[in-house]
């Protein structure tokens, strides 16, 4: 066989391959191990073992660089369908054994070139199959530019949400094209919602119109309530004890008027109080609600707004 023709020159002519790649003197004791190591290699070879077949033979070449080395490093690699490595070492085997032994032809050398020419081919094929399965691959699809929603108005601490959560993005939001619910939301004021649809690459422009959270009339009329309950109240105590007035006292009728003559003056007194509480929400809201008018208003004469 070709195959163990060859081990075997590698293995005996080693014995009288004496220099290296850099032209310094192999060992004896190199060249026994190198030995040895093309042994292994060929024995895991037939085993179809040919990556330990490799390292041995890699290894081998390390210690002695006999040119019959990388014939058989090239064999391994094209077992391994490593096409590129296999046809690089075949044509390195015939350069580098016509440089060391000029006056010797290649062992096998027809065998090698139809090994370069053929590892060509295939080298060839897989380049067109990679190409070829480039060109049909799914690309992956484009992300679409972000779009922006510009918000004009927005007031200085006011907290901009989209979609439910919290932007830190201030008046210039970037977002993805879409539909989104935008909500603005600031203390003293009823917040401000709009569904925006955003065009990718496109910037929309919103004008944020936020107005006064202004309670006054509620508080006015519940103010206004509860004073004229506590007024009847009082009007009721005073009545029964003036009736208590007009009883014996000791008898029930004195004390059924003095009864409800307390209970009407406790009930009106705390309603009372509920009513003077409730005023002084009124007042406190209505000088607020005036202060943020007075500021909205300064604010819109600032940005050229005028309303009629």
């Amino acid at each position: 066989m070709r195959r163990a023709a060859l081990l075997w020159l590698v293995v005996t002519s080693l014995a009288g391959y004496g220099v290296d790649a850099e032209g310094q003197e192999v060992d004896a004791e190199s060249r026994a191990h190198a030995r040895e190591l093309v042994k292994s290699g060929d024995v895991s070879y037939r085993l179809f073992k040919f990556d330990r077949a490799l390292a041995d033979y890699q290894e081998a070449y390390r210690l002695a660089q006999h040119p019959a080395i990388i014939f058989n490093i090239a064999q391994a690699y094209r077992q391994l369908k490593n096409y590129e490595k296999a046809h690089f070492y075949y044509k390195l085997f015939l350069a580098d054994w016509s440089k060391k032994f000029p006056d010797k032809p290649p062992p096998y050398e027809a065998e090698v070139k139809a090994h370069i020419k053929r590892l060509a081919a295939l080298i060839e094929e897989e380049r067109q199959q990679a190409a070829a399965s480039q060109e049909t691959a799914p690309k992956p699809p484009k992300k679409a530019a972000p779009a922006r929603l510009e918000l004009e108005g927005l007031r200085q601490g006011a907290v901009v949400y989209v979609d439910g959560s919290p932007s830190d993005s201030g008046p210039s939001v970037a977002l993805d094209p879409g539909r989104h619910a935008v909500r603005v939301e600031l203390d003293g004021y009823r917040p401000w919602t709009a569904e925006v649809e955003l065009q990718a690459g496109k910037l929309r422009t919103e004008r944020v119109d936020l107005r006064v959270s202004d309670h006054r009339t509620a508080w006015l009329v519940t103010s206004a309530s509860l004073s004229a309950v506590a007024a009847g109240l009082l009007g009721f105590g005073a009545y029964h004890n003036a009736r208590h007035n007009d009883f014996i006292s000791g008898t029930p009728e004195a004390d059924d008027s003095k009864r409800l003559s307390v209970i009407g003056y406790a009930a009106a007194g705390g309603v009372a109080a509920l009513a003077a509480a409730s005023w002084t929400i009124y007042l406190l809201h209505r000088r607020k609600v005036l202060r943020l008018m007075e500021d909205r208003t300064a604010a819109e004469l600032a940005a050229g707004i005028v309303r009629f």
